[in-house]
């Protein structure tokens, strides 16, 4: 992964695993994202693949880089 990568996505099939590596990818996290204790696994967080497309487009929107 690079350094540079903000967000590494692992998609897990139902589950899409969004994992922050800078600190521009958890400040976006942190200030867009609602999202309950429980979808926190460590530093990564864990959406229903439903969403993660548009979670993805919002972060690509900002800037950020994904992986």
């Amino acid at each position: 992964m690079p350094a540079e990568t903000d967000i590494y996505i692992e998609d897990e099939g139902t589950i899409v695993v969004f994992r922050p590596r800078t600190p521009a990818g958890f400040e976006w996290i942190e200030e867009n994202v609602h999202s309950e204790p429980w979808q926190w696994l460590g530093n990564a967080l864990c959406v229903d693949h439903r969403f993660a497309d548009d979670l993805a487009a919002g972060m690509l929107d900002a800037g950020l880089e994904l992986e």
